[in-house]
């Protein structure tokens, strides 16, 4: 598929993320000062995506053209870019499991982030992918490896070698760099060929929905693609001195089946938290939706971001509840969180046909009380899925 052909399908559901950021889930409750928050956001990162400096010794020679082919190409009209890349590399190794699957080892879908700095508000209904693609590992039976480097020439080369491996690599990148648009979109895609100066990708994230083997995929210039790996790791904030990463996985073998711990890690970015300081402030889970209710009452968030976030919030809760139920088959507690998450999802609904009227006081006013009785199914559901975690 040439690029021109691809890129018309890519839904628009990517530009939530311009609008949007991804969770940070930041271990500690109350920090006060910038500096501060820095501090434990770098604390965050190290520990969470663990990251290596790449080591020009580990790079070796590779030929001009190489494409991995036994790797198929997914996409979904759904924005769960993070988990169908990695959905992709499980295919290769034999693990042929849902989406639901992939959005719940990682966690992705599960839970919600709002947070306020500068003036500036974000809301995205899920969590951090990397630390969720870190996390996602032992369920797998993989090795991951997070290669970061402030060397773009080195970068690349990374790139094409782990290729030439028959390696596929999860790349974080900025979608308006590769497709177009002025807005920074934070958003993942992974690299399964190369030929000369261009790298192909497959987009995750698209109006054509299935399963297809044999593609290339999109070829983008190399160069483009390193300036959209760069833009996402700036345009994130990220308190580290490097500036291009990717992501790859090799099998090892050792897979962890008891899926209770990814459970309890899902149940605890339900419930939510919240902590902030003098400069900012960072809702999660269930508390993210009453922090939202609060900033459409007094119209501090957009329509836009509101509508957008609230559309992916009903898809990522009814497909939530639809793993659930067949996960954990005949598990009372799970069943109830899983109808707890169903009751958001139409509560959201319902929100959305409301904002259809306006972004009036009335209507405002409205659409927060909606949105406290969602957070409320949000919490029961976190509570419920802890409690049989145990």
């Amino acid at each position: 598929m040439r690029r021109e052909q691809a890129l018309a399908p890519i839904l628009v559901a990517l530009a939530l993320f311009a609008s949007a950021t991804y969770v940070l889930n930041l271990p500690q409750p109350e920090l006060d000062g910038t500096s501060l928050a820095v501090s434990y956001w770098h604390k965050y990162i190290m520990e969470s995506y663990r990251p290596e400096p790449i080591s020009p010794a580990e790079i070796g020679e590779h030929p001009s053209e190489h494409f991995i082919k036994d790797v198929p190409w997914i996409s979904y009209r759904r924005s769960y870019c993070a988990s169908t890349c990695l959905q992709m590399i499980a295919y290769k190794y034999g693990v042929a499991e849902s989406i639901g699957y992939f959005n719940f080892i990682t966690c992705f879908t599960y839970g919600a982030y709002l947070g306020t700095m500068g003036g500036m508000l974000f809301f995205i209904p899920g969590s951090d992918p990397i630390a969720g693609l870190a996390r996602a590992s032992e369920y797998l039976g993989f090795k991951y490896r997070m290669l970061v480097t402030a060397d773009k020439d080195l970068f690349l080369k990374a790139v094409r070698y782990l290729i030439h491996r028959d390696l596929p690599v999860i790349l974080p990148v900025n979608a308006s760099r590769l497709y177009g648009g002025g807005l920074f979109s934070p958003h993942f895609v992974l690299a399964v060929g190369y030929s000369g100066d261009e790298v192909y990708v497959y987009e995750p994230v698209m109006d054509v929905e299935g399963i297809r083997y044999g593609e290339r995929g999109i070829p983008i210039d190399a160069e483009t693609l390193a300036r959209a790996v760069m833009e996402m790791i700036g345009g994130m904030g990220y308190p580290v001195a490097w500036s291009y990463a990717l992501i790859y996985y090799a099998p090892k073998g050792e897979i962890e089946k008891d899926l209770r711990e990814a459970l309890r890690d899902c149940a605890e970015l339900q419930a939510g938290m919240k902590f902030g300081g003098a400069t900012f402030a960072v809702f999660m889970g269930a508390q993210a939706f009453e922090a939202l209710a609060k900033a459409i009452e007094d119209g501090k968030i957009s329509l836009e971001m509101a509508n957008v976030g609230l559309h992916m919030a009903v898809a990522s809760r009814r497909d939530n509840a639809a793993f659930l139920k067949s996960a954990f088959l005949g598990e009372p507690k799970v069943l109830e969180a899983a109808s707890m998450l169903e009751k958001a999802a139409s509560i959201y609904e319902e929100a959305i046909e409301a904002l259809k009227m306006g972004y009036t006081i009335e209507v405002r006013g409205k659409v927060a009380e909606k949105l406290r009785e969602a957070a409320s199914y949000e919490r029961e559901a976190g509570r419920l899925l802890a409690s049989f975690a145990g």
